[in-house]
């Protein structure tokens, strides 16, 4: 009897373990993490647009930085922050982030190239350089528009060699479309 009921304890733990794992499905690897799909945090989830991120390792996050770029695009049509599990689902080393689609080519309409040039100065007007582009650059699915992510190479209280690097790579990297 206690064999029979540790044997059906054994095979509903791995039903219930084989169900999770179906719905939480892998998207994407970085190399800071993985990109989740279906994990739900209060307001936050695939439907409004969001994924989870599992960090590798201790997963240090700025959050000073993060505050900053909350204050300078609250609304993220600019810049892709991290946002922070709320207490009642905190889960260890994972964040959640807006969806976005990769920039495969760098190749940018007008439009598209200015807006990510207009970007990357205001992160300078802010005393911020990204340091890490143009990997860390990908279109938003609602309006088309680049977003810059992923920051654990961003420097806050920057000088000019911070500024070049990130003009540099965006000019050396991005270009405009021929019609």
């Amino acid at each position: 009897s206690k064999t029979r009921s540790k044997t059906r304890s054994k095979t509903r733990s791995k039903t219930r373990s084989k169900s999770r794992s179906k719905t939480i499905s892998e998207i994407g690897r970085g190399k800071d993490g993985k990109i989740l799909k279906n994990i739900k945090c209060g307001r936050v989830n695939f439907k409004k647009g969001y994924v989870a991120k599992k960090i590798y390792g201790e997963g240090n996050i700025n959050k000073e930085l993060h505050s900053k770029l909350k204050e300078i695009d609250d609304e993220e049509k600019r810049f892709n922050r991290y946002h922070m599990p709320e207490n009642e689902c905190a889960m260890s080393n994972v964040i959640f982030q807006r969806h976005l689609i990769n920039l495969n080519n760098k190749k940018l309409s007008k439009p598209q190239y200015r807006y990510l040039r207009e970007s990357i100065k205001i992160l300078h007007e802010n005393d911020i350089a990204h340091c890490d582009l143009p990997d860390n650059v990908m279109m938003d699915n609602f309006d088309n528009m680049p977003r810059i992510i992923d920051w654990d190479n961003a420097v806050m209280n920057i000088d000019n060699l911070h500024k070049e690097i990130d003009n540099n790579a965006f000019m050396t990297h991005f270009k405009v479309l021929k019609k």
